[in-house]
């Protein structure tokens, strides 16, 4: 594999890594979490897989920065608000 296999094989981890480290984020988060913000995790993990799957890696990459940047900060405020019974 010359340098032009390396660069393609590194883009390509490169564009998995972003969803597979979102998707993992979500389903690691409690329910309550997502109870609170109004949020389906569901909705947000097959979003992201799919568009993974279906999209080459680039609708799961944008998927994936919409959770990170919106999503994931409002259930981290989620989780500071203590208390996981409803």
């Amino acid at each position: 594999m010359g340098i032009a296999g390396f660069a393609f094989a590194a883009v390509v981890l490169a564009v998995l890594a972003l969803p597979i480290a979102a998707i993992v984020d979500a389903v690691r988060r409690p329910g309550i979490q997502w109870t609170r913000v109004g949020l389906n995790r569901t909705t947000w993990v097959l979003l992201m897989s799919v568009g993974t799957i279906l999209g080459v890696g680039v609708l799961g990459v944008a998927v994936a920065v919409e959770y990170l940047i919106s999503v994931r900060p409002k259930l981290e405020m989620a989780a500071e608000m203590g208390g996981y019974d409803l």
